[in-house]
């Protein structure tokens, strides 16, 4: 039995509450008092209503590309903060690594049903797969024994109404720069110059960035609906066939900020922009996070390859303030995405899993299997 863990309360993890429920062989943890990682561990382990040994674990989080999950690991606090920390980060699992708080114990996964082959724990959210060293260190933190995959897409889910659950994802295809677009003219010319791919490596079609980028670039949020084809056709009803259906995608714009304080023992930062921006280069320089030897350095969760890199992927601002002797660095960049459904091009297919409700006659339909790497990093 696969036991699933989706305790946050956004309609994302509604609707995978719904597929857990309806997805073979998966019962879903639900409980109040069972809202973290290490309380969803204990619960396997003491309920008699568990069946052991676990399959597999399955948890449900948004998440990102940056190493962040909006799920709480455990009572976790760091660096003598009053208030356990709801989110993980890096910094939460080398703490877990450390105390083995949510070490999975072995009387919860052996003897394995099929030896030879150990238990997973599976995340689903948005691009936790892309954060290799984040991921690497959660198996760590869970004891090293399991194996630990995640999604290197969006990942999304869709309900159809009296019909079932399906899971997707969605292509991440962005932009960041340290200056905006004036226009969508130029966006489009952007994307079109990175030559970017699909899946299977064909490229994707230069008049594809004109239709789905809206002409409002600067709106943070802009809906857009993909009409997909099913390779396998869901059964409405017993008579009924649906062959194709209409998903979201998106286009986004976000205004990231990074935020950075230095505090002076004495003398003061100077009034000049390049004379604040070099202290920020010698803080970050001198900072255990920034360092590269670090396993997961904070410049790389912003995709760059330096401290110098990561410097010039933002426009600095810098604010003193003289009774308290700090001066607050924020770093903005325009960063466009455009999510678009994961499909075949040869035939527009959507990659997905479904999962039908009680009494439609639809088998299950599993295309994106967590050990295919193009979907999903496996660690």
């Amino acid at each position: 039995m696969d036991y699933a863990f989706a305790p946050g309360r956004t309609g994302y993890d509604n609707i995978m509450k719904l597929l857990f429920r309806r997805r073979p062989d998966t019962s879903l943890i639900d409980r109040n008092r069972v809202t973290r990682i290490d309380q969803y561990l204990n619960h396997l382990s003491t309920a008699a209503s568990v069946a052991l040994p676990v399959s597999d674990f399955i948890v449900a989080s948004h998440g990102n590309d940056a190493g962040y999950m909006q799920i709480q690991l455990a009572d976790i606090r760091l660096a003598g903060r009053r208030r356990a920390e709801t989110i993980t980060s890096f910094e939460v699992l080398e703490e877990a690594v450390n105390t083995g708080v949510i070490n999975i114990p072995s009387s919860l996964t052996n003897p394995r049903p099929v030896a030879g082959v150990p238990a997973a724990f599976h995340i689903r959210g948005c691009k936790i797969g892309q954060a290799e060293p984040f991921v690497r260190k959660l198996k760590e933190a869970l004891g090293g024994q399991v194996t630990v995959t995640a999604p290197k897409h969006f990942h999304q889910n869709q309900t159809i109404p009296r019909v079932g659950v399906l899971e997707f994802l969605g292509y991440d295809f962005a932009i960041k720069r340290e200056t905006a677009f004036a226009n969508k003219a130029e966006l489009v010319a952007a994307f079109q110059a990175e030559n970017l791919t699909f899946f299977e490596g064909t490229p994707v079609p230069n008049d594809s960035w004109n239709d789905w980028i809206p002409s409002n670039i600067r709106k943070r949020r802009t809906a857009k609906r993909f009409t997909v084809n099913f390779g396998t056709p869901i059964q409405r009803n017993a008579t009924h066939q649906i062959t194709n259906l209409r998903v979201n995608g998106q286009f986004r714009y976000d205004l990231e900020a990074f935020t950075y304080t230095i505090t002076f023992s004495g003398g003061a930062p100077g009034t000049a922009h390049a004379d604040r921006l070099n202290h920020l280069s010698t803080s970050l320089n001198d900072d255990p996070v920034f360092a590269s030897g670090h396993e997961f350095p904070m410049f790389s969760r912003f995709e760059c390859s330096s401290v110098s890199n990561f410097l010039d992927a933002f426009t600095w601002t810098f604010t003193w303030a003289a009774r308290t002797r700090v001066l607050t660095c924020v770093g903005r960049r325009h960063k466009y995405t455009m999510i678009v459904p994961v499909t075949d091009p040869a035939t527009n297919n959507l990659c997905l899993n479904f999962f039908p409700n009680a009494g439609n006659p639809t088998p299950v339909i599993r295309l994106l299997p967590e050990n295919d790497s193009r979907f999903f990093l496996t660690v």
